[in-house]
């Protein structure tokens, strides 16, 4: 039975990685006004012009690529997350493509049938494989407001809160070939 997750309150994408090196950079995180998801990935409006995200298979890089079309997070997280790490947490800074404003936490077995998303146009866009976001050193690091890279053994607590899907989901779209948009607002189902 499917069941309402909540609405979509952000999308963004990825203008370049936001682990580089030793250092995280959310600030290549590019809000947009809506996106649209294929088979290869995410690409995100901006008022101009259609970009790339960065796990897009056609985005330009020289590194072998793993299937994922987006990556899908909850403003409950975010609020968990703030409540342990202040105002560095704020919407959207783990790097999902997609916030989905929730009133509970949501588990992997929430979605493990995957989700749709119903866009106001008409069309659903089915989402499926979630695989748990895991938590890097990097992004833990910067969420404490360390200058540098935390060696594992120091932030292991941390990296446990944030895992589990807490940083959020990672989902395919095998089932839509061709681009299929979707905007701030449409709904977010369970499947």
């Amino acid at each position: 039975m499917s069941e309402l997750l909540g609405r979509i309150a952000r999308i963004q994408v990825h203008r370049r990685r936001v682990q580089v090196g030793t250092m995280y950079w959310p600030e290549v995180l590019e809000s947009v006004e809506r996106g649209a998801i294929d088979v290869g990935g995410m690409t995100g409006w901006d008022g101009e012009a259609w970009l790339l995200d960065v796990h897009h298979v056609a985005y330009p890089m020289e590194r072998e690529k793993a299937p994922r079309a987006l990556s899908i997070g909850f403003t409950a997280h975010y609020e968990l997350m703030r409540e342990r790490f202040g105002e560095r947490a704020a919407d959207g800074v783990a790097a999902e493509n997609i916030i989905v404003e929730t009133d509970d936490r949501v588990q992997l077995e929430d979605v493990a049938t995957g989700i749709a998303i119903q866009t106001e146009s008409g069309p659903q866009i089915e989402l499926a494989g979630p695989a748990v976001a895991k938590p890097c050193r990097q992004f833990t690091s910067y969420l404490l407001g360390l200058p540098e890279m935390a060696l594992r053994e120091q932030i292991q607590d941390e990296l446990e809160f944030l895992g589990e899907g807490m940083r959020g989901f990672v989902m395919a779209a095998p089932e839509v070939a061709a681009p299929v948009e979707f905007a701030v607002g449409d709904e977010v189902w369970t499947q």
